[in-house]
């Protein structure tokens, strides 16, 4: 699972660095990976640590299959294959590049290079808006 989350990270870090740099070919690394290589779903990867879990449990590890592992598979369930979840409080640099990955990405311009008063005015329309991002 380990090695399979790694693969997971350097693909989609590839594919990050590829829009960000607006580059249309495929790196020598996404070429060489196949959908079994890396984990494309969160249900792909619950469902690994699902049996990680079982396993544990049916050979009398209950222990340590209700500690860490419980954690990730909470994660997993509440934030997707990203497992990213972004406390604008403790990291606003996070959160700005975030958000001016996707106003670029909607043509509306850098995000970071708006004043204060049109960064609050835009995330109000948004988050009273009806339509996800």
């Amino acid at each position: 699972i380990i090695d399979k989350l790694k693969r997971t990270q350097s693909w989609a870090e590839d594919g990050l660095s590829r829009l960000q740099n607006k580059e249309g070919s495929k790196s020598a690394y996404e070429h060489s990976q196949s959908a079994g290589d890396i984990y494309l779903s969160s249900a792909e990867l619950m469902d690994d640590l699902m049996l990680v879990f079982t396993s544990l449990c049916e050979t009398g590890n209950a222990v340590e299959a209700d500690g860490i592992l419980t954690d990730i598979i909470r994660n997993v369930s509440a934030f997707g294959l990203t497992l990213v979840p972004l406390d604008i409080r403790q990291e606003s640099d996070r959160h700005e590049e975030a958000l001016d990955c996707i106003t670029r990405h909607l043509g509306l311009g850098s995000y970071a290079q708006w004043d204060e008063e049109t960064k609050l005015s835009w995330l109000q329309r948004e988050l009273s808006s009806n339509r996800p991002l």
